[in-house]
């Protein structure tokens, strides 16, 4: 049996595409007052190999999504005045289970490789930040907050993740992992009733321990 604990240094890809025919506007708005910011997953995972190299993983998986916000306001003149800019840090969690299959090989001297494929069942999820709603107007969606706007799923559905793992034997029970990774989302995170269908598409690269027991 292993365990594995890791860190992921990830970039998020967002992708937004009109729900409909009314919503090519929006799509477009927010393309332009959002921007990639720097992501990060961390977690656990144990699981068994068999000596013919194949085997399986499970764990808790948090990853933490992160976009920018900025917009600027003008007064409508032309040439227009700029009378305030507003910017928020956007985060959107997701905590998942993952079920992972894995086949392992042995390298060269203290290194040995596996590629684990699988998908990621989302238990919750949150989205916390700004953004424009379709009237242009900017709109906060953080749960809980006053006038709050209502766009995103509770849970994000299931996610699709493969990655090749390099792991370093550092002694008889340690190992050092670097792992390569990949998830893309098999589902949209807005409500069917929003204007927008709204994913992303996560790579990274993991940095870790293996415990082996």
């Amino acid at each position: 049996m292993q365990v594995d604990l890791y860190w992921s240094h990830d970039l998020a890809l967002q992708s937004l595409s009109a729900n409909g025919g009314s919503g090519q506007d929006l799509v477009n708005q927010r393309s332009d007052s959002e921007s990639l910011s720097y992501s990060y997953s961390l977690g656990g995972r144990f699981g068994f190999t068999f000596p013919s190299g194949m085997g399986i993983k499970t764990g808790l998986n948090i990853s933490k999504v992160r976009t920018s916000f900025n917009f600027t306001e003008t007064d409508g003149m032309d040439p227009p005045l700029v009378t305030n800019m507003i910017s928020s840090n956007n985060t959107y969690t997701y905590v998942d289970i993952p079920i992972l299959f894995t086949l392992e090989r042995s390298g060269y001297g203290p290194f040995y490789y596996n590629f684990n494929a699988g998908v990621l069942f989302n238990m919750t999820f949150t989205a916390n930040g700004m953004f424009l709603d379709p009237n242009g107007n900017v709109v906060e969606f953080t749960k809980g907050a006053e006038n709050r706007f209502n766009a995103y799923e509770k849970t994000a559905g299931t996610s699709f993740y493969a990655s090749f793992g390099m792991h370093y034997v550092w002694n008889d029970i340690i190992d050092l992992v670097i792992e390569p990774n990949f998830r893309y989302s098999l589902g949209p995170v807005t409500l069917n009733n929003y204007l927008i269908d709204e994913k992303f598409t996560t790579v990274g690269l993991i940095t870790g321990i293996r415990y082996k027991f």
